[in-house]
């Protein structure tokens, strides 16, 4: 998350997410990008967001899009090490060249 879209514990804040559209620079991004959402995503539409931000981004990078089982807050605790090992082999991968 952005401080831009958080009250200042890290809680994301509804009101300031109305704003937050990613997605109106994702024609800019032309590095390796790694989107991590699940498929129960219930704060907003990963379809409208996550999901539509890798298919912008994949006609212009290398890009790959995962998703894990649950809701919003699954990813940072049931799924946190899947997705940490994903991330990390990822930026060996495609940002250090190992």
């Amino acid at each position: 998350w952005s401080a831009d879209v958080c009250s200042s514990d890290l809680t994301p804040d509804g009101a300031k997410m109305l704003g937050y559209r990613p997605i109106d620079r994702a024609g800019d991004i032309t590095a390796p990008t790694l989107v991590i959402d699940v498929d129960g995503e219930e704060l907003f539409s990963r379809t409208k967001n996550g999901r539509a931000v890798y298919d912008i981004v994949k006609a212009k990078a290398v890009a790959e899009y995962k998703t894990y089982p649950g809701k919003h807050y699954a990813i940072y605790r049931r799924h946190y090490a899947a997705a940490s090992t994903l991330a990390l082999e990822w930026f060996k991968t495609h940002l250090m060249g190992e």
